[in-house]
């Protein structure tokens, strides 16, 4: 199956590396991890937890988009 427009889910995973852990970003849909073109406008636990949105803005500005993420690993008690 291929997504190739419009709007569409991705997971992140925390996988071990080493003695740390890093989140992996996969995308599903397009069998590829997800990369520089997926932006996020929602997070959840699940589809319950983030209302589907819709829109277009338009602008003849130019500028760059950027995002910031922190992962934290916490031991079960």
């Amino acid at each position: 199956m291929r997504c190739d427009s419009g709007t569409h889910a991705w997971i992140e995973v925390v996988v071990a590396d080493g003695d740390r852990a890093r989140a992996v970003a996969l995308d599903p849909c397009n069998g590829r991890q997800a990369g520089s073109r997926h932006l996020p406008v929602a997070a959840g636990r699940d589809y319950a937890d983030v209302a589907p949105t819709s829109g277009r803005y338009a602008s003849a500005a130019r500028g760059r988009l950027t995002a910031d993420k922190q992962l934290g690993v916490t031991l079960a008690a």
